[in-house]
């Protein structure tokens, strides 16, 4: 009964890791123009929570230490649920302000969850992480695709557009009320801390997989919309094709996990990932709307798979609870800093060329550190080892 609650908590906390953020991207159009935002601005509400997303993860182990990881993630879902209060206030302040409040305590959600994972579903953990995944990916599935219909339906501005879906940090706080009856607090010694972390090179290739991959994902649904706009998209089949890239990765996560954790290493995942990536993005670079939605397919399976592996090494490469903790605190707070410049150097790109080809040529250049780095975080082998061994 325990785990069944754990589960139905993971699954909505998962709903609410990714939607704040992508909620926006379908009406990012709407704010430029409304607030008189310039493109690199405008990036900046989706390079924002990418940013606290680093600069806040490391957080969550000693909060997880010092009152219980359960409390502690109550908290990060009560703090996003303000997050979004915030945003309705009518000033550009405002909005920045709720967005950084939410990517606040999505941080300590990131973290956290892959730690819970591994240590209530050491002997099922591909099944959860499965599922886990499916769920992160469902949020901005149903965030990007039903932002603009429901808005137009009421007729609504595109701040009570946002608000809609506090609905469900809400309901998920209710949800996570049961687990408060308990406290486990994460036992980390100074042979599993940030620092001792630091010096494994297996953890950094864990690192710098979750910022390529991070980094390729947030760009992507920060301008995949406004780039169809621009090639004479209507805006709500554009924000179509961003939900249909992550409907399209729901089958990829609920299998990725699964493969993975019954392979010995995962590197021909790795190739498999990086090739649908090269082949998504460049055709969405060579020729864009007329194969808009096969190309969105492909891209939408690549980053699925990336998600999936980035999440799955980090349990996979951490012997017990504690060190994915660690783990995940150095891949995640690292790894989403490296990403917090990808849409705002994306909208850099695109002011300065007056267009999309040179922003996307660049985007498509991570694809080659992204492999070289998979393949070394895909050796079997655990965090501790590698650390012992260096």
């Amino acid at each position: 009964m325990y785990r069944a609650v754990v589960a139905l908590g993971i699954l909505f906390l998962a709903l609410i890791l990714r939607s704040p953020v992508v909620a926006i991207s379908p009406l990012l159009h709407q704010i430029q123009a409304d607030l008189g935002l310039s493109a690199g601005e405008a990036g900046m509400l989706t390079t924002l929570p990418v940013a606290c997303f680093g600069l806040f993860s490391p957080l969550a182990p000693l909060l997880a230490r010092r009152i219980g990881i359960e409390l502690t993630l109550f908290l990060a879902i009560a703090t996003i649920t303000a997050g979004f209060a915030v945003r309705l206030v009518p000033s550009t302040a405002a909005l920045f302000a709720g967005t950084l409040i939410a990517g606040v305590a999505i941080a300590i959600g990131n973290v956290l969850v892959p730690a819970l994972i591994k240590r209530d579903f050491p002997r099922n953990g591909g099944t959860m992480t499965s599922a886990y995944v499916v769920a992160l990916t469902l949020g901005p599935s149903l965030a990007a695709g039903l932002t603009i219909p429901i808005q137009r339906h009421f007729g609504w501005d595109w701040r009570a557009a946002l608000f809609v879906w506090i609905a469900v940090p809400i309901a998920t706080l209710i949800v996570w009320l049961p687990q408060l009856r308990t406290v486990h607090r994460i036992d980390t010694g100074p042979h599993i801390s940030f620092g001792a972390m630091l010096r494994s090179p297996l953890a950094w290739y864990v690192t710098l997989f979750m910022g390529f991959q991070s980094l390729g994902f947030y760009t992507t649904i920060a301008w995949l919309p406004s780039f169809f706009i621009a090639h004479g998209v209507e805006a709500a089949a554009a924000g179509g094709l961003l939900s249909l890239a992550n409907v399209v990765s729901l089958p990829v996560v609920l299998i990725v996990p699964l493969l993975a954790a019954r392979m010995r290493d995962q590197v021909p995942l790795v190739w498999a990932m990086g090739a649908c990536y090269l082949v998504g993005l460049g055709g969405l670079l060579l020729d864009p709307v007329p194969l808009a939605v096969f190309w969105v397919i492909v891209l939408g399976a690549a980053q699925a798979s990336t998600i999936s592996l980035a999440i799955s090494f980090i349990m996979a490469r951490s012997p017990d609870g504690a060190h994915a903790a660690q783990l995940s605190s150095m891949s995640q707070g690292i790894g989403y800093t490296m990403a917090a410049f990808g849409p705002f150097l994306f909208g850099l790109l695109r002011d300065v060329s007056g267009g999309y080809a040179v922003p996307m040529i660049a985007l498509i250049c991570t694809i080659v550190p992204l492999i070289a780095v998979g393949i070394r975080a895909a050796q079997p082998v655990f965090v501790s080892v590698a650390r012992a061994a260096a």
